[in-house]
């Protein structure tokens, strides 16, 4: 019971949570695969992306941008729960159930929180970009899935939508001295 509430509690996207419970086997090896990365990658110094000198910190800035959208390609969970016998596990089950209802959920805020946490960007300064940024992801899904849809996925996957949206601004960082992307 102790590892269940561990693997529900963990800093992760929903869809990643569903994803993995779908296929057990897959998840472990997954799971094998990112444990030895991390290790690998823990070996390793990351470089500063902003240069303090004398006089202190350079003048850095967010280049405007459109966003890439070749990266988004999640798509909305089914929404169905899958019951599973923790002595059996071929005893499985799943249940259909009706649309979720999103009244009250705000995607953009929701997003905006996760970027917020990123402490590269400076949220006073960087607003307008922001918010465009945030606007093309959820314009992006809900044309192609509908607003009940583009919910579904930010709900599910606003972690890797953040870090996505992070990684391109990080391209366009520009320092006194010239790019850092």
């Amino acid at each position: 019971m102790e590892t269940i509430s561990e693997k529900v509690s963990a800093d992760k996207d929903l869809g990643d949570v569903f994803r993995e419970n779908e296929n057990p086997f897959t998840a472990w090896m997954r799971y094998k695969t990112e444990k030895t990365h991390r290790a690998a990658q823990s070996k390793f110094i990351p470089i500063p992306q902003i240069k303090v000198t004398d006089a202190g910190v350079e003048e850095y800035r967010f280049v405007d941008f459109d966003l890439d959208m070749s990266e988004f390609t999640h798509v909305p969970i089914k929404n169905e729960l899958l019951i599973q016998n923790l002595e059996d596990v071929q005893d499985r089950q799943r249940i259909h159930g009706s649309t979720i209802d999103f009244e009250g959920y705000h995607p953009q805020k929701v997003i905006l929180e996760e970027l917020r946490k990123k402490p590269e960007i400076d949220y006073e300064r960087c607003s307008a970009l922001l918010f465009k940024l945030i606007t093309q992801v959820c314009n992006h899904y809900d044309n192609l899935y509908g607003n009940n849809g583009m919910q579904n996925i930010v709900m599910m996957y606003k972690r890797d939508i953040a870090n996505k949206i992070y990684k391109q601004m990080m391209q366009h960082f520009y320092c006194e001295n010239g790019f850092f992307g």
